[in-house]
C-alpha cells in the first residue's frame, strides 16, 4: 500500500475485517454491555473440555513416496512463510458440532489432532472425500500413525439456521506422538490433492483481538501500537472495562496491556489494496475458553480511543 495517507492523522477506525474501511464516528459513547463484562452471562460459543495431555509443537520426518500417488505428497512451504492463522480457538473447531460428534472426538486417544480443509466449500459429500483424502495423505506423510489411524468428521447439529456455520473439522486420531508435534509444528499443510490447517484437539484459545482497518502506513506501527495499549488501559473503553473488571490484580492488567502486539497486512480487493492490522494481546483467560471468548467480544465492540498522527 501506498505510504501517503501516513501523514494524515487518522484516527483508528472500528474493527474492519472483512469489511472495507469506514468513516469513524465523530463522538465515542460506547459503554460495555452486561454480556460483554458478566462471566455468568450466556454464551453461544461452546466450551471445551477434555482429559488428553498437550502436545507440544516440534518438527518431524515427513515420508514423499514416489509413486502413482505422488499428488497426495507434502508440498514444501516456501522458506519465508510465518504465516499462522489468527483468532481460531478449539471452542470455534466444536460451534455447530452434534452432541454425539463431540462424545465421538472425546472418546479418540491422547495423540490426536483436529484439521480444516483449505479451499473446500462444505457439503455432506465434500466432507467424506475430505475424510478419505485426508486419510490417504496421512498415511503417505506419516507411515507410522497409518495402522492405528481414526478418521472422524464432524456430525453437524441437525437443527442449525441455514447461515450458521457449518463445523468443518476433521479428528485425525490414533497419530504417533512425533506425527501430531509435527503436523502442528508447520500447521499449514500443502499437497495437489488435499490441504489443510492443523490444530490442537486440546483446548487452546488466541492471543487475536481482531483487524482493523487503520488510514495510517506501516511507518507508524509504532504509533499504532501505542494507540492499542492506550486503548487497553482505559477504563471507558469496552476492552479496558473488562479487563478492570476481570482482572483485578493491577500487575497482571498492565502484563496484558504490555503484551501488545501489532502487524500490518495488505488486503486487496480487486484494484484496491487497504493496510489492516492484526491486533494481539495476552488473554486474561488463556485456559477457559468460554470466558475468552468474552474477552473477544469486549474487543469487537471496542473502538481505539488514542490517536496515530503522523
Amino acid at each position: 500500500m501506498s505510504e501517503n495517507d501516513s501523514d494524515t492523522g487518522q484516527r483508528v477506525l472500528v474493527n474492519a475485517t472483512p469489511s472495507p474501511p469506514a468513516t469513524w464516528p465523530q463522538n465515542w459513547d460506547k459503554s460495555p454491555t452486561t454480556s460483554q463484562l458478566d462471566p455468568t452471562a450466556p454464551n453461544k460459543t461452546p466450551a471445551v473440555t477434555t482429559t488428553r495431555a498437550t502436545i507440544t509443537p516440534t518438527p518431524g520426518p515427513i515420508c514423499t513416496p514416489y509413486d502413482s500417488q505422488i499428488d497426495y505428497n507434502v508440498l514444501p512451504l516456501p522458506p519465508n512463510f510465518t504465516y499462522k492463522v489468527r483468532g481460531m480457538t478449539s471452542a470455534l473447531l466444536h460451534t455447530n458440532v452434534s452432541e454425539r460428534g463431540q462424545q465421538a472426538w472425546n472418546n479418540t486417544d491422547d495423540h490426536a489432532v483436529i484439521i480444516v480443509p483449505l479451499y473446500m466449500s462444505y457439503t455432506i459429500p465434500k466432507r467424506q472425500e475430505a475424510r478419505t483424502e485426508v486419510e490417504i495423505f496421512i498415511e503417505r506423510a506419516f507411515p507410522a500413525s497409518g495402522p492405528t489411524l481414526d478418521i472422524i468428521p464432524a456430525a453437524r447439529v441437525g437443527n442449525t439456521n441455514g447461515y450458521e456455520p457449518h463445523p468443518w473439522g476433521i479428528m485425525v486420531a490414533g497419530l504417533q506422538a512425533q506425527d501430531a508435534a509435527t503436523l502442528l509444528f508447520h500447521q499449514f499443510w500443502l499437497s495437489k490433492k488435499i490441504s489443510f490447517a492443523a490444530y490442537p484437539a486440546t483446548p487452546f484459545t488466541s492471543e487475536w483481538l481482531g483487524n482493523w482497518a487503520i488510514v495510517v502506513g506501516e511507518k507508524q506501527k509504532t504509533k499504532v501500537l501505542q494507540c492499542l495499549k492506550e486503548t487497553l488501559s482505559l477504563p471507558n473503553s469496552v476492552i479496558g472495562h473488562y479487563l478492570l473488571c476481570t482482572v483485578p490484580d493491577s500487575n497482571e492488567c498492565l502484563e496484558i496491556v504490555n503484551s501488545a502486539r501489532v502487524e500490518p497486512i495488505n488486503v486487496t480487493r480487486g484494484t484496491t489494496t487497504t493496510i489492516h492490522w492484526i491486533f494481539l494481546a495476552k488473554s486474561p483467560h488463556p485456559s477457559d475458553t468460554e470466558k475468552h471468548q468474552k474477552w473477544v467480544n469486549a474487543a469487537e465492540a471496542t473502538e481505539c480511543q488514542g490517536h496515530v498522527r503522523g
